[in-house]
């Protein structure tokens, strides 16, 4: 989870980009932030 959480704040919280940059998909990308509670912002 630690992978999204450095995503998200080098993307400045843009989760396209974030989920671009790491492999998956964006729907992927919010299924984890919500099952994990990850907030996109910095």
């Amino acid at each position: 989870m630690e992978m999204i959480r450095e995503a998200l704040a080098r993307t400045d919280g843009n989760q396209s980009k974030a989920a671009a940059e790491l492999g998956i998909s964006e729907r992927v990308l919010r299924y984890k932030t919500n099952k994990y509670k990850i907030r996109p912002g910095k």
